[in-house]
């Protein structure tokens, strides 16, 4: 009978210890994800913190970026009102310069010139016409030289020229106080005298008809001077060959004296104004 009930017992217990067993395994495998879930909620622990971190940080960078920026707008104001300032000069050099120095100077004086390579197809063209202008320089050089030779001898040429004018109108000059000293010698300043008191008196004999209501007589000038009195037809020929010949040397003077005058604008045009006065 007990072993019946111990058998009856052990059929029980079988299916109860099955499922005991069975709990055992849910169990284990619940504590094993419960450990996977407990390191995984310790990465995600370390990974907020890392990301809080950061989070920080940026943080820290956006608000220095932004200073930053401040400063970076506050320079650029300050460098435009600069350039401003010292654009307003830029007529003057020399206020452009000491404004240059006093307002952008600063901006510039810690830069450096950046060293790149130069391509040498660059350097080459660079020395063929470094070359070709040195060449050009020396041939202007030389035709320089060459013109300042020639424009000297043209110039001494000028100058005998203007000499012998000098002295050609000095001569002509002396020749007409000649003539008038001889003039005046043979009594031509009498003869004149006298031939203007011959028309002061026909001009107021004129004036005195007109006012009498006498018909006009024949003006000074229309009427032809007879000889006066003391003085011979001879005189009078001698007196108006004197004064044609006078006229003549003052026609050849004014003559001389304008193709000076042309020659002194021909040097001023040539650049020789400089050099006759040197």
């Amino acid at each position: 009978m007990l072993d019946y009930k111990i058998k009856d017992l052990k059929r029980d217990i079988t299916p109860q210890q099955n499922e005991i067993l069975e709990l055992k395994k849910e169990t284990n495998a619940l504590d094993s994800r419960l450990k996977h879930f407990n390191q995984v909620n310790s990465g995600l622990g370390l990974t907020v913190d890392d990301n809080r971190n950061r989070q920080e940080q940026m943080q820290k960078q956006i608000t220095n970026s932004r200073a930053q920026i401040r400063r970076n707008d506050t320079y650029i104001r300050q460098y435009r009102k600069a350039v401003h300032d010292v654009a307003q000069w830029i007529d003057d050099y020399d206020e452009l310069k000491l404004q240059f120095h006093k307002n952008l100077y600063g901006y510039v004086a810690d830069s450096q010139r950046k060293h790149e390579d130069i391509d040498k197809d660059i350097q080459k063209e660079f020395k063929a016409q470094a070359k070709f202008l040195e060449n050009s320089n020396k041939k202007l050089k030389f035709q320089l030289t060459q013109m300042q030779a020639a424009h000297k001898q043209d110039n001494g040429k000028i100058m005998e020229a203007n000499i012998e004018l000098i002295a050609d109108v000095a001569a002509l000059r002396e020749a007409v106080n000649q003539e008038k000293r001889n003039f005046n010698n043979n009594g031509g300043t009498k003869a004149l005298d006298q031939i203007k008191a011959a028309k002061d008196k026909l001009q107021a004999q004129i004036a005195k008809d007109e006012e009498s209501g006498q018909p006009r007589h024949a003006t000074v000038d229309d009427q032809i001077i007879e000889p006066v009195d003391g003085v011979d037809d001879d005189v009078h020929k001698t007196i108006n060959k004197r004064k044609e010949y006078i006229q003549t040397l003052r026609n050849n003077l004014d003559e001389l004296k304008r193709e000076n005058a042309q020659m002194q604008a021909r040097m001023g045009n040539n650049g020789y104004g400089a050099d006759n006065q040197q």
